[in-house]
């Protein structure tokens, strides 16, 4: 079995055999590979994993046996917390591995150590409490406490938290590399030095970097009201104004397409067919649509009730046709993918698992050469379609915020010059004043 991992992030001196060793490269540390081959074992028969997961454990574990011998361990058994946390900044600080690389590596850490336990061979774990933040502990006691606020006195959604999470995380590594010990080390040039990083080398678009800039913002405002700094230094950055950009939508006749496109002969089709249905009808968000609950749709009254951005609930009203689609995919279909009776997620996976965004991204990506729409339609596309459709029959724009959920009505007004454009390609495509003369006509 090769050792080599196809998807390394490029060779590191970690990965390069000392000078003058043998053909085996573990010939130096044959206890680090004694364990590793007791670990192969048992992933192969009891947990049956793929020659390819084997290959990246094999890899990852090299690497980090090297590390240990370097700091006088025989075997895995002498590793400490500590030197696993040391190990995880050597990736993030020296390597600057991704976060999902780090993560990965953390993983078979973790899988040698469980596995000794697991043998009786010791008691410790020293991997048990670590994760991608423990190599910048000070800034990772901010972010949580940040983390608890947002949570309980804003009600932000798991998704946005991710998204902070992952900002910061990326902004702490910049900031550890620099000599900070946590984020009130950052000041104003780090900041500005950091979005031109983001912006120039990273070539992140202009409402990608004012997105993380929002994140990095909400932890130094956080940090000024706890008291811990009286200094933002990011009070005075100009954030990116993203270009102009009116959201696609699809024709009606390319949506009626699209809704028509399952085939709703199989339990799979009906369920397609409800859900594109239903979020058309409603204009709800894709993580609203794959949240829902069976006691979320009201039938008598003909409506859904949706909970939002920053845990606000609103109720929709759902259009006949739609509700009749959802009500026989539930009596017809939905019982099929049952596979637990206290199970309540509304829309089932054949595994009879709650829909995912994912799964229901890839569903969508299926029908569309079908329906004749852009390859780029994406679930969003139909709830700006259902805002756009209604704008141009004439609906009141405050109903139109109501109903998709916004805070703010400007958010809204987007789809007013939707509207307007689409107007004018009509004119221009139909109207003969229009048109550009031909030659014949000069």
């Amino acid at each position: 079995m090769t050792t080599r991992n196809p998807h390394a992030e490029g060779e590191s001196s970690l990965n390069q055999p000392p000078e003058g060793a043998a053909a085996d490269r573990w010939s130096l540390i044959r206890d680090f590979r004694g364990q590793l081959d007791a670990l192969l074992e048992y992933l192969i028969v009891d947990r049956g994993l793929s020659e390819r997961t084997l290959e990246a454990y094999t890899h990852d574990l090299y690497d980090y046996a090297r590390f240990l011998h370097g700091k006088g361990c025989d075997d895995f058994l002498g590793a400490t917390r500590q030197q696993v946390i040391e190990y995880l900044d050597l990736l993030t600080a020296r390597l600057g591995l991704k976060r999902s690389s780090v993560a990965r590596k953390l993983g078979s850490l973790r899988r040698i150590h469980q596995f000794l336990v697991l043998e009786g061979l010791t008691d410790r774990d020293p991997t048990a409490d670590a994760d991608v933040w423990s190599p910048l502990a000070g800034f990772e006691e901010q972010w949580w406490q940040l983390s608890d606020y947002v949570t309980v006195e804003r009600g932000l959604s798991q998704r946005t938290l991710q998204a902070y999470d992952n900002d910061l995380y990326d902004y702490a590594r910049f900031l550890h590399a620099k000599g900070c010990d946590d984020f009130l080390g950052a000041t104003r040039e780090s900041v500005v030095e950091y979005l031109v990083l983001l912006r120039s080398r990273r070539g992140l678009k202009r409402s990608t970097v004012a997105r993380k800039l929002t994140s990095l913002r909400c932890i130094h405002q956080h940090l000024v009201r706890e008291g811990l700094t009286e200094r933002d230094p990011t009070a005075n950055i100009e954030t990116p104004q993203p270009a102009p950009r009116l959201p696609k939508v699809l024709t009606v006749d390319q949506c009626i397409a699209l809704l028509q496109a399952p085939d709703r002969e199989t339990p799979e089709g009906l369920r397609d067919a409800a859900m594109l249905t239903l979020m058309y009808a409603t204009g709800l968000r894709v993580s609203e649509l794959v949240s829902l609950r069976m006691h979320n749709i009201d039938f008598e009254r003909r409506t859904v009730r949706v909970r939002g951005k920053g845990d606000k609930d609103r109720v929709v009203p759902i259009a006949d046709p739609a509700l009749e689609l959802v009500q026989l995919y539930v009596e017809q279909a939905r019982g099929v993918s049952l596979k637990d009776p206290g199970e309540e997620g509304l829309f089932l996976t054949r595994l009879g698992k709650p829909m995912t965004r994912v799964r229901f991204h890839q569903l969508l990506k299926g029908y569309l050469p079908q329906a004749g729409a852009p390859r780029d339609t994406s679930p969003h596309t139909l709830r700006h379609s259902f805002a756009t459709h209604l704008m141009e029959g004439g609906a009141d724009l405050r109903v139109i915020q109501e109903l998709l959920g916004h805070a703010s009505l400007a958010t809204t007004e987007i789809y007013t010059h939707v509207s307007t454009e689409r107007l004018r390609q009509v004119y221009d495509d139909k109207h003969p004043r229009a048109r550009r003369p031909t030659s014949r006509s000069r």
